[in-house]
C-alpha cells in the first residue's frame, strides 16, 4: 500500500506526456531551464519544480514542452512559486525559431525581462514570439518592462492562449499587456490588468493584417495616453466574445477601445466605466466597421465616438445598464445576482455568413449565456494565485534549517515592489546576493544554493528598499 502514491504519479506522468516523450527534470536531471531545453529531443517534456530561476530561456526551434509541477499536481499555486526572473536582461522567454503548436510553455510565472533588442528598440520583456506557433498556458506575467508588448510581444503568430494573467507590466510606447502584429491569434479565460503603456494600448495593441479573438477575458485598469483596453490600428479583425472591458483610463483620450480602419466585433460583453468614452472608431481612408450583439455599453451608441464614414451595426439585444459587479472596487467583476446581463446573451451568433458564436446548452447556465467574462454561479477557471495579495510583507517561511547546501525562502509582497534579498554571516558581511528586481504582488519561493560557504550562523535579509524589511536566522551545517 506504501507505493500506491508513487504508482499514481507515474501513472499520471504517462497519461499527461506522449509515451514515447522523455521527461527532463529540473534542477535533478539538469540545473536549469535552458540546459532541459538543449538537451531535450523533439516532443520531449521539461519538467520544472518550484523555486527561483534567474534566467532566460530561449527554446532554439526545440517543438518541446516545458512545464512546471502544476502540470501533474493542478495547484495553482505552483505557478506562482516557480519564477522565471529575467533579471532585466532581455525578453524572458524566446521563441523565434519557427517553434509551432506542440511547442508548450505552461505553469510559470514570468518576471523582470526588459525586451529583446530589435534595432533600437525592445520587444516583448515577459515573452518575445517571432514567427512561431506555440501555446501559452497558465502563466502569470509580470513586472516585465519593453519599448513594446511588454508583457509579450507577437509577430507572425498562429496560435492560441489561455488561462494567463497578465498584469503590473510597463511599456514606453505600445501594447503595455500585449503587442500582437501580423498573426491570427484566440486568447481565452484570461485576465489583463493594470498594465500601462507611454503611448498607446495599456492592455493590448493589434495592428497590421492580425486577426485577434479574445473570448472570456478580462481587460481592466490598464492606463496609456489613448486605447487604454485595446488599440487596433487596421487592417485587422477583432472579435470580443464574453469579455468585459471595465475601468481603463486613457491620458489624453479616454476610451476603453480605440480602433482606426479596422473591424471590431462586440458579443455577450461587457464595454463599462473607461472614463468617458468607451470606443472610439477613426478613419484615414478605409472605414473602420463596428458591429455590436447583446452586449451591454456604457451610454449605449452615445458612448461611441466616430469618424464620419465609419460603419456601426447596432445588433438585437444590446443594453446600456449598471452591470452590477460583485466588488469592482477591488477588482471582482463576477455578476451580482440581480445583474441585467444574466441570460441576457446569445448562444447563437452568425454575421455575414460566419458563425461568431456557437455555444450548446452545457457552455451556460440558465435561458441564456451572460454578457461579460463570468457566467454567473459558474466555476471561475482563469484566476490564478496572483490574483490573491497578502496583506503584509514577510518571510514566511526558510527551510530545511538547519540546512546543508541549500535552502528555500518564501516571501510574502503585499504590492507591486522592487524585492532585494542577500543573505549575511555573523559578522555582517554580505556573502551572498540572492535576488533584485521587481517582483509582483504575491507569494514567492527562491531556491537558494550555498555549497561554497563555510559552516556557521546565517541571516536572510529581505527588503523593499526604503519601505520594509525583514531578517531570519538561518543555520548552515557541513
Amino acid at each position: 500500500m506504501k507505493r500506491q502514491p508513487a504508482f499514481i504519479l507515474i501513472l499520471l506522468l504517462y497519461l499527461t506526456f506522449p509515451i514515447q516523450a522523455t521527461i527532463i527534470n529540473v534542477p535533478v536531471d539538469q540545473p536549469t531551464i535552458q540546459d532541459g531545453i538543449d538537451f531535450a529531443s523533439e516532443h520531449d517534456t521539461v519538467l520544472v519544480d518550484t523555486g527561483l530561476y534567474m534566467e532566460t530561456i530561449n527554446f532554439n526551434g526545440n517543438n518541446i514542452v516545458v512545464g512546471s509541477i502544476f502540470m501533474t499536481t493542478n495547484d495553482t499555486s505552483h505557478i506562482s512559486q516557480t519564477v522565471l526572473n529575467g533579471d532585466s536582461s532581455g525578453s524572458v522567454v524566446t521563441f523565434e525559431s519557427g517553434e509551432d503548436q506542440t511547442t508548450v510553455l505552461d505553469g510559470f510565472t514570468i518576471t523582470n525581462g526588459s525586451g529583446r533588442e530589435q534595432d533600437i528598440f525592445t520587444m516583448g520583456g515577459g515573452i518575445y514570439i517571432g514567427n512561431s506557433d506555440p501555446v501559452l498556458k497558465n502563466l502569470i506575467i509580470c513586472a516585465n518592462n519593453a519599448y513594446s508588448g511588454a508583457g509579450i510581444y507577437c509577430e507572425e503568430t498562429h496560435s492560441w492562449w489561455t488561462n494567463l494573467t497578465i498584469v503590473d507590466n510597463f511599456s514606453s510606447s505600445y501594447g503595455g499587456g500585449i503587442t500582437v502584429t501580423e498573426s491570427n491569434l484566440r486568447i481565452t479565460d484570461s485576465i489583463i490588468r493594470s498594465n500601462n503603456s507611454r503611448h498607446d494600448a495599456g492592455g493590448i495593441f493589434c495592428a497590421f493584417y492580425t486577426t485577434l479573438t479574445l473570448e472570456n477575458v478580462v481587460i481592466s485598469e490598464n492606463e496609456s495616453y489613448r486605447g487604454a483596453g485595446i488599440s487596433c490600428y487596421g487592417p485587422t479583425d477583432l472579435k470580443l466574445i464574453n469579455t468585459t472591458i471595465f475601468d481603463n483610463e486613457g491620458f489624453f483620450t479616454t476610451e476603453g477601445i480605440f480602433c482606426r480602419e479596422s473591424d471590431l466585433m462586440i458579443v455577450n460583453s461587457i464595454i463599462w466605466g473607461n472614463s468617458e468614452v468607451q470606443i472610439t472608431l477613426e478613419s484615414i481612408i478605409v472605414p473602420p466597421v463596428l458591429s455590436v450583439s447583446n452586449s451591454d455599453i456604457e451610454a449605449g451608441e452615445e458612448g461611441i465616438i466616430s469618424s464620419m464614414n465609419s460603419i456601426i451595426n447596432w445588433l438585437e439585444g444590446n443594453i446600456d445598464l449598471q452591470p452590477l459587479f460583485a466588488n469592482a472596487e477591488e477588482g471582482d467583476l463576477k455578476l451580482q445576482s440581480n445583474s441585467p446581463c444574466i441570460d441576457a446573451g446569445t448562444a447563437f451568433f452568425v454575421w455575414e455568413g460566419d458563425t461568431i458564436v456557437n455555444m450548446s446548452p452545457d457552455e451556460y447556465i440558465g435561458d441564456a449565456p451572460d454578457m461579460g467574462a463570468y457566467e454567473y454561479g459558474a466555476e471561475t477557471v482563469h484566476e490564478i494565485s496572483h490574483s490573491t495579495k497578502p496583506d503584509k510583507f514577510s518571510i514566511t517561511s526558510f527551510y530545511p534549517n538547519p540546512f546543508n547546501s541549500s535552502f528555500t525562502t518564501i516571501v510574502n509582497l503585499p504590492q507591486l515592489s522592487l524585492l532585494e534579498i542577500n543573505l549575511f554571516n555573523i559578522l555582517g558581511h554580505q556573502v551572498l546576493g540572492i535576488t533584485k528586481g521587481n517582483y509582483s504582488p504575491g507569494t514567492h519561493s527562491f531556491n537558494i544554493k550555498a555549497s561554497e560557504l563555510p559552516s556557521g550562523i546565517y541571516f536572510i535579509h529581505a527588503e523593499v528598499p526604503g519601505d520594509m524589511d525583514e531578517v531570519r536566522k538561518i543555520i548552515l551545517i557541513r
